[in-house]
């Protein structure tokens, strides 16, 4: 499933030359992925004591992530009541807590801080994301230190709606 980092434009340039992601990275507006503010981001990790939703880096303890599932409104839509649609609805990328897509330019607004701690936003897109011809990718070395466990998904009515709108498998 392709991960997509969200990044304030004019923060640190370009960017590192390297990346615990992968070996290509390309910048691009939020709206190239996220398609409506209609959409969902639901969060991957459950809600735990001191941190809530966030989740330390291994590998640089000061940085600290919020992970999302991205699920547009049309798989939603075609799902049947699941009893848990208040809490669905605060996922929804206007609704958000955590960030908000602007509809006229569909730029993502977001803290750098998260309950005094610098955080990074992860978006897991289990949809086909269509780039212009003319974008260029940049070779990054690939550190190969992101956590899959930072893929889990512990958030029960995540792994739920996840399952319903065939996103997700249901665990063996």
């Amino acid at each position: 499933m392709p991960l997509f980092g969200c990044r304030k434009i004019g923060y640190g340039g370009n960017g590192p030359s390297y990346s615990p992601h992968g070996n290509r990275r390309v910048v691009v507006p939020a709206n190239t992925i996220l398609q409506s503010p209609r959409d969902y981001l639901l969060p991957l990790s459950e809600r735990l004591p001191v941190i809530g939703r966030l989740r330390q880096s291994q590998e640089m303890p000061k940085n600290w992530y919020l992970v999302f599932l991205y699920l547009e409104a049309s798989s939603v839509a075609k799902m049947k009541s699941i009893g848990n649609d208040t809490w669905l609805e605060q996922w929804r990328i206007e609704n958000h807590p955590y960030l908000r897509m602007r509809e006229i330019q569909g730029s993502l607004n977001y803290s750098y801080e998260v309950d005094g701690r610098k955080t990074w936003c992860k978006i897991l897109v289990p949809y086909p994301v269509q780039f212009s011809r003319d974008i260029v990718w940049e070779s990054v070395k690939d550190l190969k230190s992101w956590s899959g466990g930072m893929h889990r998904v512990t958030e029960r009515n995540t792994a739920v709606v996840g399952v319903h709108v065939g996103l997700l498998r249901q665990p063996a």
